[in-house]
């Protein structure tokens, strides 16, 4: 199942999902790893639940430099868990 309801692949994050109070921690950790070049991992909460079965998410923004040093590109790689902690 996917989270959006449609495949993001490609796309801008803006256009994914737009900046709102809900979903701010979707920006906050990709701006702080561009500014720290680190990998930030986080489980926890559905900040924006779009199906109710999504209880908690787990996932890793990885920010990569094309030079080694800057960085021109983030991943991000996620696990949706429903309430009985099975994946969705």
């Amino acid at each position: 199942m996917k989270i959006y309801g449609h495949d993001p692949t490609g796309r801008w994050h803006d256009k994914v999902r737009p900046r709102n109070p809900r979903t701010e921690l979707g920006y906050t950790r990709p701006q702080h790893a561009v500014e720290r070049g680190v990998l930030s991992y986080r489980k926890g909460p559905v900040p924006a639940l779009r199906h109710r079965e999504h209880q908690s998410v787990g996932n890793l923004v990885c920010p990569l430099a094309s030079d080694g040093r800057t960085v021109d590109m983030i991943t991000v790689c996620g696990v949706i868990f429903r309430g009985d902690g099975s994946e969705a």
